[in-house]
């Protein structure tokens, strides 16, 4: 099953969206603000993996001793959404996780006139929505597209 990650600056301005599935990263898209602060750093990740931390226990006989060391998650590794959330949650952003089909969704959401912190917002709230109630919430988005259309 495919996920999309969400993510946002600070201030919640969208930066981009990752897609992952269990063979690990699947496509990136990011918007200008996203584009200009991890560009470089999101390429890099795809093609060299992501580093991060790990630990582990080293058990002897006479001592149990916490290790820990830098792994490199590979794009291909079914770990690698997990990596990813983490290293952009330690940059302070943040994240939405959604499966695929709530794409729809933060589509409509991004066709409407709303500042980035409505935007957060509603996709935070929508995210944990079942089925039903999102379909309404869809329908009232689209009325209010088509509001917003004839003024």
């Amino acid at each position: 099953m495919k996920e999309i990650i969400l993510f946002f600056a600070s201030d919640l301005e969208f930066l981009g969206e990752l897609s992952v599935s269990e063979a690990g990263f699947g496509s990136c898209m990011l918007s200008q603000a996203g584009e200009k602060s991890l560009g470089k750093e999101i390429e890099s990740m795809r093609l060299n993996g992501l580093k991060k931390l790990q630990s582990a226990f080293k058990v002897t006989p006479q001592e149990t001793e916490h290790i820990l060391y830098e792994a490199v998650i590979q794009p291909r590794d079914p770990l690698f959404g997990c990596a990813f959330r983490d290293w952009i949650l330690a940059r302070g952003c943040q994240v939405i996780s959604l499966p695929e089909s709530k794409l729809a969704a933060w589509n409509k959401i991004l066709d409407l006139p709303l500042d980035p912190r409505e935007r957060y917002l509603f996709m935070s709230g929508l995210s944990c929505l079942e089925l039903a109630e999102e379909k309404k919430w869809l329908a009232a988005f689209d009325a209010a597209r088509h509001a917003a259309e004839k003024t």
